[in-house]
């Protein structure tokens, strides 16, 4: 193999692991957006909870 495909290969991998790195971090943007949701909505639930005491 030379020298020029074994660069190739590497460069088509990178790209690869950066794709699903990308992917990955989609999702856990995804993931800390719900969980901000979740949070907003337990902060409102105990502000509710407060005022009827």
């Amino acid at each position: 193999m030379s020298n020029m495909e074994e660069k190739d290969i590497m460069i088509a991998s990178l790209r690869k692991e950066l794709q699903d790195l990308h992917r990955k971090i989609s999702a856990l943007e995804l993931e800390n957006a719900l969980l901000n949701d979740d949070i907003a909505r337990l902060k409102r639930q105990l502000e509710i909870a407060k005022m009827k005491d």
